[in-house]
């Protein structure tokens, strides 16, 4: 049998917390003719548990749910916190490739302001993305690497502002549209990123591409 400070001593948890379990219905300790409270050897269990639970990520009254019920309540529960673990994951993951993308631009002394421009274009593309169905990632990559050769051979043969590569830039707007579903704001955080921070390889295109391509549709848009 312990003393609460014993239990708390033994498994590193303080008063407070043991106070708090026992509120929340998670324990139910012994108690002396002197009100003093006293632990067994299940009462520990039943905190192991506890502990175990609340490291897999349960809430508490998750965990209360949880024992309260048969066993097999759990596997629900845990289908569920996985499903919020990979989504947690993939957040994790996006912000470290921003991170990663702003990195460079730091590196080369890019102003304050054109930075905070780049980190809302990241964060208005990803919003829009979350919130709407994208075509499946093959045709994506099918099309943009199919503009890409395009512009690419205008870009290597012709000028921005040939017959050529305007031809293509009425096709990659059109692309562009099509993916923004006409969404002016969406549309800006796109040509936001082309001039500040274009991706090292998009589907086959690289800075320079980016670069003959905001050059191309600056005639573009000149002739709308």
């Amino acid at each position: 049998m312990w003393r609460i400070g014993e239990l708390a001593q033994r498994t590193g948890l303080t008063v407070r917390a043991l106070h708090h379990y026992e509120q929340m219905g998670l324990l139910a300790p012994d108690r002396s003719v002197s009100n003093h409270r006293f632990y067994d050897s299940n009462d520990l269990q039943q905190l192991l548990k506890i502990l175990a639970l609340k490291d897999l990520g349960l809430s508490l009254e998750e965990i209360r749910s949880t024992l309260e019920q048969a066993p097999d309540a759990l596997g629900p529960i845990l289908a569920h916190l996985l499903q919020k673990t990979k989504d947690e994951m993939a957040r994790l993951s996006q912000l470290q490739r921003n991170l990663e993308q702003l990195q460079p631009l730091i590196a080369q002394g890019l102003e304050a302001d054109a930075l905070i421009d780049v980190i809302a274009a990241l964060s208005r593309i990803e919003r829009y993305i979350a919130q709407k169905s994208t075509p499946p990632e093959p045709q994506l990559e099918a099309q943009w690497r199919s503009l890409g050769q395009a512009l690419k051979t205008c870009m290597h043969t012709g000028r921005p502002d040939s017959e050529q590569t305007q031809a293509v830039i009425e096709k990659i707007v059109a692309a562009l549209h099509q993916f923004a579903g006409g969404d002016e704001t969406v549309l800006a955080a796109l040509a936001d990123l082309r001039r500040h921070a274009p991706p090292q390889q998009f589907y086959g295109w690289d800075p320079p591409l980016f670069a003959f391509l905001d050059s191309a549709l600056k005639v573009y848009q000149k002739g709308r």
